[in-house]
């Protein structure tokens, strides 16, 4: 019987740890952005209940929106206005990483014909190869 009682007392712990990391459990399983942030409030915070109701609506709320969108003003997350200025737009931020390399991409295929045309030294075309590459924060 007092074994009974044990592994009651096991399974009733495993339970109430599962309902405790259920934001992090859905954070981990949408492959969210933010899913170190959401473990990191979920288990500081999660025991207060604001914590928890924070981390649980971060974690199920959609990741091309932005989370403070209501509050700013675009319910909808339509609207361009706060897109990927804000947290949670990570698909904003993708694409703008996407454009930015792409441009870098551009400009040391401009050097590297200037440099085959015999317009630019190998010296001068690795600075500007260097430079554009620092300039684009890679």
């Amino acid at each position: 019987m007092k074994a009974l009682i044990i592994l009651l007392y096991i399974i009733l712990a495993v339970v109430v740890i599962a309902l405790y990391f259920v934001p992090t459990i859905i954070a981990y399983r949408r492959d969210h952005g933010y899913k170190g942030i959401i473990l990191a409030i979920n288990l500081v915070l999660g025991a207060s209940g604001i914590g928890y109701l924070i981390a649980l609506v971060w974690a199920i709320w959609p990741q091309e929106k932005s989370i403070l969108d209501p509050v700013l003003g675009n319910p909808t997350g339509l609207g361009v206005r706060n897109v990927g200025d804000t947290f949670g737009s990570k698909k904003a931020g993708e694409v703008r990483g996407e454009a930015q390399e792409k441009d870098m991409t551009t400009e040391i295929e401009k050097i590297a014909k200037l440099l085959k045309d015999g317009h630019l030294t190998r010296e001068e075309y690795d600075s500007m190869k260097k430079k554009i590459i620092r300039e684009s924060g890679f």
